[in-house]
């Protein structure tokens, strides 16, 4: 698990997986994999519409250079099954950034919830609700200039 102070390139280990599982392909012959074990080449062509099996051995090659997935050659083909290990990386930091989600919503509420503080916030908050937008403040100038003018045109005519 990845603690607070991990530095970027403790990190960074994790960009290259998230990268390869970004594909919506990669990402149904992971899914695949998971559900069905180790596959060959052909039918994990399956899963990927409209991909060639060059175009998804290419896929199952990026997911190999990351270490998602290995294969063995059995006869003309190759069988291909996912490197659980790896996963690990991608559920530790998904992990990490949600602790510090917990940790930051956890200081949003005791805020929130503290009675002098929460009551001034929510005070604060009611009145940036009332205040008007900046485009109708702007709006509002521009109906009062409109009339305005037209009240001088008005008089002008008479």
């Amino acid at each position: 698990m990845l603690k607070h102070g991990d530095s970027a390139d403790k990190l960074s280990g994790a960009a290259p997986l998230f990268s390869a599982l970004g594909d919506p392909v990669r990402l149904a012959i992971v899914a695949r994999l998971c559900k069905d074990g180790p596959l060959p080449t052909i039918e994990l062509k399956q899963c990927a519409d409209g991909v060639s099996r060059q175009g998804v051995t290419k896929h199952l090659h990026v997911l190999e250079d990351v270490g998602l997935v290995d294969s063995d050659r059995i006869g003309r083909d190759r069988q291909w099954r996912l490197r659980a290990q790896q996963f690990s990386v991608v559920r530790d930091y998904l992990d990490w950034i949600s602790t510090q989600w917990d940790e930051r919503l956890e200081r949003l509420r005791a805020f929130v919830e503290d009675d002098a503080s929460g009551k001034a916030c929510r005070m604060q908050f009611r009145e940036t609700l009332n205040r008007p937008t900046q485009s109708e403040t702007t709006r509002g100038r521009t109906q009062s200039i409109r009339h305005r003018l037209a009240r001088r045109v008005a008089a002008a005519a008479a």
